[in-house]
């Protein structure tokens, strides 16, 4: 894969290409765009491009090369928490299970780049997931680093809000921002890149997707996730209000939540549980924004996409709406702080039923 494999973002992809040909180019990059709409494959193809042994003429990445397979390798293969699994001391990739990124998890990335001399690759690379997580401490060391960039560092941070990030910081990179695809070029994409799925899942997959590459790529993974948050979407949202129905709801997930621990424990593998119930919270934020599109004239999705009908839905008004979905966003901080998971589910779907009988 290279730069022009990123799907739709013309734009974007020619002034990638276009600060690889620049010998003045930048040190320090964000690139910016929603969840899971392809900003880590882009900066990883970006990356290869600055690194590649056999540039094409347009200075786009082999992919074939010894630089551009380490580089797939050290930042592509990473495990189902998002950490790299292959480290390599010219390239990090930075992300962390807590609610912040801190100081010390950051500044040691960092330094360790800036310190030794590449071994193999022309740029030395840091990628920083969710660089709007940054506490301000953790901001401030990378400023720093901003203030006195090293010519042989590539810097990326990946971000989802930019409102988020420090002025100063955002002054001192050049910025790239990713967009929605279309659904055909969504569909053509995923098609290409799972060739053992159905021409019907492939075909779901875009439709799910709405744009974004990531949510295409994840939707056999996730489909039953889907199935479970539409019921418990139908629960606390709808007509009639039904307590023993949420109860259910709740049961139903908690018996999914300890088949994830026991899959955790057979595998090994820490935080498979905590994913799964981030995955549902994140879903139903999800069912909510489409709700909220529908009822603005916007588009109507929620029977296509979760089987939903609208006229089984409580009748909320948008303002009611975003106050439910900063309700589950702040879920979504606890889950991803280490909050007991049980309870906070049980909490979650009560705050919703309150606020929306309010």
């Amino acid at each position: 894969m290279s730069i022009k494999d990123i799907i739709g973002n013309a734009n974007s992809k020619k002034i990638m290409l276009s600060n690889v040909r620049d010998k003045k180019h930048g040190t320090a990059y964000i690139m910016l765009g929603e969840e899971t709409i392809g900003k880590n494959f882009a900066a990883r193809q970006f990356i290869k491009a600055f690194n590649c042994l056999n540039p094409a003429a347009d200075s786009d990445c082999c992919d074939v090369c010894v630089n551009c397979k380490l580089i797939d390798k050290t930042l592509g293969e990473l495990d189902e928490q998002g950490f790299q699994v292959n480290p390599h001391p010219d390239l990090c990739y930075v992300n962390t299970e807590k609610a912040q990124l801190t100081k010390e998890v950051v500044q040691e990335a960092i330094e360790n780049l800036n310190t030794y001399k590449a071994i193999q690759l022309r740029k030395k690379a840091v990628i920083i997931q969710d660089a709007d997580r940054m506490n301000e401490s953790a901001a401030n060391s990378i400023l720093k680093v901003l203030e006195e960039p090293h010519k042989d560092v590539i810097i990326i941070l990946i971000v989802n809000n930019i409102d988020s990030q420090m002025h100063t910081i955002v002054s001192r990179c050049r910025r790239i921002e990713l967009q929605r695809a279309s659904i055909a070029e969504i569909e053509k994409a995923t098609g290409r890149i799972k060739p053992l799925w159905t021409g019907l899942e492939v075909k779901e997959a875009a439709s799910f997707s709405d744009g974004k590459i990531g949510d295409s790529l994840r939707y056999i993974e996730v489909k039953q996730q889907f199935k479970d948050a539409a019921a418990i979407f139908s629960a606390v949202s709808g007509r009639k209000d039904n307590v023993e129905t949420i109860f259910d709801a709740i049961k139903r997930v908690e018996e999914l939540h300890r088949e994830e621990k026991e899959k955790e424990k057979k595998l090994k593998k820490k935080g498979i549980a905590r994913l799964f119930l981030l995955d549902i919270i994140k879903i139903l934020s999800y069912i909510y924004r489409d709700y909220m599109l529908e009822k603005l004239g916007v588009k109507s999705v929620l029977r296509s996409r979760y089987g939903i009908s609208s006229a089984d839905v409580r009748d909320y008004t948008p303002v009611k709406i975003s106050a439910i979905l900063k309700i589950i966003e702040r879920s979504c901080r606890d889950v991803e702080g280490n909050a007991n998971v049980s309870v906070l589910f049980t909490n979650l779907l009560f705050q919703i039923r309150k606020e929306g009988l309010s």
